[in-house]
């Protein structure tokens, strides 16, 4: 049976007495790691053991994060190091919820609620052609004279690196393979530009819809 054990770094994981199978749990990065062979001192021997889909959106947050001054881009979305010397980001997954102490611009990877039915296969068998329907919102700082213009240019610049996935070799979309499971295609929809309102958000903010066409065996969700 396998054992899951707890590292609080990449040392402290290749440290560990793991046998193929073993799962280990990084408290620094906050991500679990399964040994597929030994040695378990060698980094190559583990790889990250998380759902499909949790990938791909994690795939998506790290093209997000290549938008920059230095690739071209009027923003910096990268990861930074705040004020008080912590490693910090500009990119979530997930969040809805934000206050004064973020930054400003910053976006958030959201799955899309109106999920769709299965392109081909279902569930049968396990192996299906899915829509994963994702929305990257993004906030930005404030212009009480042109409240939209920042979210036009903050969209630009995340659209130009979702194109920018999208041009790979080999169809190895957001570096996650071209077999089963992968993404087969990026789909990229007509952002939206709302001004600051009292419902949502005191400031301008924007959604950029994006479609993953994903090949994937819901009967094996972490292969």
């Amino acid at each position: 049976m396998a054992s899951i054990l707890t590292a609080a770094n990449e040392a402290a994981m290749l440290a560990l007495d793991a046998a193929p199978g073993d799962i280990a749990w990084r408290t620094d990065t906050k991500q679990f790691f399964i040994l597929d062979a030994l040695p378990a001192s060698a980094l190559e021997n583990w790889r990250e053991y998380s759902p499909f889909r949790l990938r791909v959106v994690k795939g998506v947050c790290a093209a997000l994060k290549t938008i920059t001054p230095a690739n071209g881009h009027l923003h910096d979305f990268s990861d930074f190091i705040d004020d008080a010397g912590r490693p910090a980001e500009r990119v979530f997954r997930g969040r809805t919820v934000y206050g004064d102490g973020d930054p400003l611009p910053m976006l958030s990877v959201l799955e899309d609620p109106r999920a769709r039915e299965p392109v081909g296969g279902g569930l049968k068998g396990g192996f299906s052609s899915n829509e994963f329907r994702l929305l990257i919102q993004g906030f930005v700082q404030d212009d009480k004279d042109h409240p939209l213009d920042p979210a036009y240019l903050a969209s630009a610049d995340v659209i130009s690196a979702l194109v920018k996935a999208k041009l790979v070799n080999n169809f190895n979309f957001l570096g996650l393979g071209n077999v089963a499971p992968c993404v087969i295609e990026i789909l990229i929809g007509e952002p939206v530009h709302r001004p600051p309102d009292d419902e949502i958000s005191a400031v301008a903010y924007f959604l950029v819809p994006v479609t993953l066409i994903l090949a994937e065996n819901f009967e094996t969700p972490f292969a």
